[in-house]
């Protein structure tokens, strides 16, 4: 073959000699993201509930049965509008006693109402409902003092600089949202 040249070098070096290598260290002032795991023994009455959907046939389904386990484990169960005492939910509060601004995302809209009951006026509940939400998010951002419970299905495009700590009180079942509500804050 005519007119081809070849190239000793190895493709690392060719791109090194044409460009310059730069960390992502080096040029951005990014805060270390810390992730913090917490385990909860179920409380008797969660333990019951879960009884409960294992024996009842119309959670024979895996996505039905999934869903109401995964309500329990929070402290609500929508199908029965009951709530349960949870260690989950008692943690949360000591977080409330322990920081001033957090956000808390729930996968559930009882969980919301039922965390306001918990804490109280310090929560700010944002669902797929509130109307006004960038108006809410700039007073939560420039406050010293609020607790935003958020819904997952909301969880994305808002920009909340203020807040250093997120808690994800249940997660909701997509990758992708877990990584735009964490992309939310600094």
């Amino acid at each position: 073959v005519t007119g081809v040249q070849t190239c000793a070098l190895p493709i690392s070096d060719i791109i090194k000699s044409m460009g310059t290598v730069i960390k992502r260290e080096d040029i951005f002032d990014v805060p270390e993201v810390v992730y913090i795991t917490e385990e909860f023994v179920l409380t008797p009455e969660q333990k019951k509930a879960i009884k409960a959907i294992d024996e009842d046939p119309l959670c024979a389904v895996a996505v039905t049965r999934f869903t109401s386990i995964h309500q329990i484990l929070g402290g609500t169960l929508k199908s029965t509008g009951e709530i349960f005492k949870s260690k989950k939910l008692s943690r949360l509060v000591e977080y409330s006693k322990q920081h001033k601004k957090f956000i808390v995302f729930c996968r559930y809209r009882q969980e919301l109402v039922m965390i306001k009951k918990a804490i109280g006026d310090r929560v700010v509940i944002v669902n797929g409902d509130t109307e006004n939400r960038e108006e809410i998010f700039k007073k939560a951002n420039e406050s010293g003092d609020t607790i935003l419970v958020i819904s997952a299905q909301i969880s994305c495009g808002y920009n909340l600089q203020g807040y250093k700590l997120m808690i994800f009180y249940s997660n909701d079942f997509s990758y992708v949202n877990r990584k735009q509500s964490e992309g939310r804050s600094q």
